[in-house]
């Protein structure tokens, strides 16, 4: 597939990183079905709204895939993403990958300024939407579906039944396994891993949010290397606090921990669920935003299971760092750009032991 106005990589980085086996000849969504087929039984995903395993995930997704080709989407076409943090989300999230779709990702709280903008740019086919209190998101694709020529097809998350749109949950529902199974492989044995797989947004510093692409086997990579630095396993349970459908929260809280078959837990950021939550579910790293850096010092201390907190965002005040020395736990700062977080694959990066001060972790980091 040619992407018009895509720069690619230079001929020999892209020899350099496949010779190392660090861009893999397969898709992301191929990668991440490797991981789920060999741990099927393991949690993939704990939200507000429910838990699947890596099998329920896996099949959930497959036939999101299958119905949303149903729908009349084609591989390559670009959905806006506009849901939060939900078992929904991640579900929908590998069902449009699954199908050889482009997920644009967006957050909840945009509105129409950021979101017709990108859908123009994207050329997005169809508006993926999740019920929000005191803003009416229904009426909102609608306008926008009218605003924007190209997007055809609604897609809605939490909705009532007779909502307009297709529903999320009733995708994950129908089909049969082994035929939704077959036909994914089938999408994804078109794919090429040199394709654009997600399109992300940039900071919006300079007005509206540019897209930014992010290739199959990169994207993954990035994920991966992630995982590894911080050590992570099957049995780490990363929870997340910030929009999952952020660079930052793809890359660190969902494809980094299932690299590994780990379990991504989304919460919202509200202290009241959070402090619970932490040692029900047996938290091991907890990745936050900066503004709630005040929260690691009681976080650290509850947390049974705890290792680390991670501050996505700024650099966090130096006073945090004195968190950091409580036993066995640590802080760390973390960025998911490729400028920042994707190391040479010829290098290796200690993990900083726990106990020691806050340090920022894309110090030693190398660009793609």
């Amino acid at each position: 597939m040619v992407h018009i106005g895509l720069t690619t990589r230079a001929p020999e980085l892209v020899d350099r990183y496949r010779l190392a086996g660090a861009w893999r000849a397969e898709t992301l969504a191929k990668q991440w079905q490797r991981v789920a087929d060999a741990h099927p039984d393991r949690e993939a995903v704990v939200a507000p709204d429910g838990r699947l395993s890596y099998a329920d995930l896996s099949l959930a997704s497959d036939r999101i895939a299958v119905g949303l080709l149903d729908q009349g989407l084609v591989p390559g076409d670009r959905v806006i993403v506009q849901s939060a943090n939900s078992v929904g989300t991640v579900s929908a999230w590998y069902g449009l990958l699954k199908a050889g779709l482009v997920p644009v990702c967006t957050l909840p709280a945009h509105r129409h300024h950021e979101i017709e903008a990108i859908a123009r740019r994207a050329g997005a086919a169809a508006h993926l939407v999740q019920e929000q209190p005191r803003f009416d998101v229904h009426t909102f694709a609608e306008e926008l579906a009218a605003a924007v020529p190209t997007l055809r097809v609604r897609l809605t998350l939490g909705a009532g039944r007779d909502t307009a749109g297709t529903r999320i949950e009733d995708l994950a529902g129908t089909g049969d396994p082994e035929a939704a199974r077959a036909r994914v492989e089938s999408i994804q044995a078109a794919q090429s891993p040199d394709d654009i797989a997600v399109l992300q947004l940039s900071g919006g510093t300079t007005g509206t949010p540019k897209l930014i692409p992010r290739l199959h086997h990169e994207y993954w990579y990035n994920a991966e290397r992630y995982a590894k630095v911080l050590g992570w396993d099957v049995d780490a349970r990363v929870a997340h606090l910030l929009p999952i459908i952020h660079n930052a929260g793809i890359v660190c809280a969902l494809h980094a921990p299932h690299s590994v078959g780990a379990t991504a837990i989304l919460l919202p950021p509200d202290p009241e669920v959070v402090l619970p939550a932490v040692a029900k579910e047996h938290v091991t790293d907890l990745i936050v935003g900066t503004p709630m850096a005040a929260l690691s010092g009681p976080l650290l201390e509850r947390g049974e299971h705890l290792k680390r907190v991670i501050l996505s965002g700024s650099k966090p005040p130096r006073a945090c760092s004195r968190h950091s020395r409580l036993p066995g736990c640590g802080l760390d700062s973390s960025t998911a750009w490729p400028r920042a977080c994707s190391p040479s694959p010829h290098s290796t990066h200690p993990v900083r032991r726990a106990g020691t001060p806050w340090e920022s972790r894309s110090a030693n980091w190398t660009p793609l």
